[in-house]
């Protein structure tokens, strides 16, 4: 027996249902977190949590770890698509590198030309004053300019931003376009 239908029409089951509760809830959740987060970097009345979120974030990417909130909101946005399509790990994954290379970018731009010994401790001592690339961004951007170089590096990181972008808006502009009507119109009311 054949099958009439055809297969550019058939659906995932995950396309066909409606988001659980706790499904619609988890766009509201990651912003509350990436409003947090934000906080965290910004005021100290964010009790004894605070400080040690915005102390840990900043020691391991240094400047980098301000990307963390929007990056968290990013997420928030694009959750239901995501899950629909179960990219939402590969969409993780992606911000991790991106986060990663956002750091070394930092690395190599902080000691562009500078000789530097390894030193893992005061990379994370470092980066929670906002010097250098933190822990990661240190240790990755150590390597890779003893490897490419600090232009190199640069340019592996623009590469890598260019990369991200593409992947993280890919086939979303309709998602990307109602959000910004949305925000336009709440701050129109």
């Amino acid at each position: 027996m054949m099958n009439d239908k055809d297969p550019a029409e058939k659906n995932t089951p995950a396309e066909k249902e409606p988001l659980t509760g706790f499904q619609r809830a988890v766009p509201v959740l990651l912003f509350a977190l990436a409003v947090f987060v934000a906080l965290c970097f910004f005021t100290q009345n964010t009790g004894t949590l605070g400080p040690m979120i915005s102390g840990v974030l900043l020691g391991l990417f240094s400047g980098a770890a301000f990307a963390v909130p929007v990056l968290i909101i990013l997420h928030a946005i694009f959750y239901a698509s995501d899950f629909r399509r179960g990219r939402r790990l590969t969409r993780l994954i992606f911000s991790v590198v991106f986060l990663l290379m956002l750091s070394c970018f930092i690395y190599a731009v902080t000691y562009f030309g500078k000789v530097v010994t390894f030193n893992a401790g005061e990379f994370y001592r470092l980066g929670k004053e906002v010097v250098g690339g933190g822990f990661f961004g240190g240790i990755l951007g150590f390597a890779i300019t003893k490897v490419f170089g600090s232009v190199g590096m640069i340019v592996l990181a623009v590469l890598v931003f260019s990369l991200y972008l593409t992947y993280f808006f890919a086939g979303e502009s309709n998602s990307v376009k109602a959000f910004a009507l949305k925000v336009l119109a709440a701050l129109a009311t």
